[in-house]
């Protein structure tokens, strides 16, 4: 189909939806002669859906892997902190020594085009405080309770036989 449809150096297109070709020819308005014609090709890539991400979460500071569930292999992952600074390329991110939960937010990029940002969470939980348990003495050999003092609604008391490293003896707020 030779329509013209502009004979400007420049063109706009309408709105595409499917891959097209255009082309270009020139013409001399002297001698009413046109060169061969050149073709401009359009391809409509499709933008790439939000990421789905997976958060995690630790106790205490360190670092927490994140996630990009079903990663595609032609897509580019691209991970910003919440002051929108790129820290990471990939289908996961490892957040190092974070002391705080911290959100993040990540982009798909595909043969050039970046769709809408997902948002995941680093959740970092507070560490317990250490139980209370007072010293017994018994003045001959036998069997003692020992409880932990003031227990906390919520909190699971376990008993070891050593500091660290030791079995798991039981669970309550107090062993005998």
């Amino acid at each position: 189909n030779d329509e013209l449809v502009s004979s400007n150096t420049t063109f706009t297109t309408p709105a595409l939806n499917s891959d097209t070709t255009y082309t270009a020819k020139s013409y001399n308005n002297t001698t009413g002669c046109y060169s061969a014609a050149t073709e401009a090709a359009i391809v409509v890539n499709e933008i790439p859906a939000a990421p789905e991400l997976s958060g995690n979460s630790r106790c205490g500071t360190g670092n927490v892997t994140l996630n990009v569930l079903n990663a595609l292999n032609n897509v580019t992952y691209t991970w910003y902190n919440a002051n929108s600074t790129q820290v990471g390329t990939g289908s996961s991110y490892t957040a190092e020594n974070l002391a705080n939960t911290s959100s993040y937010y990540v982009t798909a990029t595909a043969n050039g085009c970046t769709g809408a940002s997902a948002t995941v969470t680093a959740t970092i939980n507070a560490i317990p405080e250490a139980p209370t348990a007072s010293n017994v003495e018994l003045c001959e050999a036998g069997s003692t309770i020992l409880s932990v003092s003031s227990p906390v609604a919520g909190y699971t008391y376990n008993w070891y036989d050593a500091a660290t490293g030791g079995s798991s003896l039981h669970t309550g707020n107090s062993y005998e």
